[in-house]
């Protein structure tokens, strides 16, 4: 019996579904680094020059920070990015040095869930209130710290089964 899309994709160990969240992050991340520079930008331009003035432009640009910091960091652990001392590694037999990654990926994990359990109960401090200029949500600026937990929990828990599973992994 032919398997449907869906399953062949869960079957795969979900391999398109982890593609996807591997790689959707980065580039909203990226993206949202563009949008906060042309924001800045007109907005510099346009008080500077009198001409006019984006009264939103810092409320905007500050919950597009949180989010950008958030996926990027995120983004980040998927690709190994994140800043490390390995010259105390390179030092350690290969048994030692996969302790020191499996030690790394469990501080990920540790890191997201501080995230997750500090960002819950801001969302619920937040519910029903609004931002001044623009009238966004609170929950949905604020929703970036519990969401950037989850994913950073996400990526370094593959890597970890990853490391796991394979002992002579480089993640």
């Amino acid at each position: 019996m032919a398997q449907s899309a869906p399953e062949r994709r869960w079957a795969n160990g979900g391999h398109e579904i982890a593609t996807v969240l591997a790689t959707v992050p980065g580039l909203l991340a990226g993206g949202l680094i563009g949008a906060i520079t042309l924001l800045l930008l007109a907005s510099v331009i346009g008080r500077y020059s009198g001409l006019y003035t984006i009264v939103w432009a810092e409320e905007a640009s500050r919950a597009m920070f949180l989010w950008m910091v958030l996926l990027g960091a995120a983004a980040a652990i998927e690709r190994g990015g994140h800043f490390r001392l390995d010259v105390v590694e390179k030092l350690l037999p290969p048994s030692g040095q996969r302790l020191m990654r499996i030690l790394a990926q469990a501080a990920m994990v540790l890191l997201g869930l501080g995230l997750i359990v500090t960002g819950l109960p801001l969302l619920a401090n937040s519910a029903g209130q609004f931002t001044n200029a623009l009238g966004l949500p609170l929950t949905a600026v604020n929703a970036a710290i519990p969401f950037g937990g989850v994913l950073m929990c996400w990526y370094a828990l593959r890597h970890l089964r990853l490391l796991i599973a394979d002992p002579g992994g480089e993640r």
